[in-house]
């Protein structure tokens, strides 16, 4: 799922994944201010962090 939050944030239209993963992360989705998590992936490039996906999971844990 936080794959999915940050290609959807980065513009992505369509996702491949495992049917069982749909109605989950589309769940997800739909509760994201995709904005707002987009600001996240960058302020986290800024900082020069290797890898978002601490920043996101980070995000996630205080939006879900």
């Amino acid at each position: 799922p936080v794959e999915a939050v940050a290609f959807a944030a980065l513009g992505l239209k369509n996702l491949s994944m495992r049917p069982a993963s749909i109605g989950p992360v589309k769940h997800l989705l739909r509760r994201l201010d995709l904005t707002e998590v987009k600001t996240v992936i960058d302020d986290a490039r800024m900082r020069g962090d290797q890898s978002v996906r601490g920043a996101i999971s980070d995000y996630l844990r205080t939006q879900v």
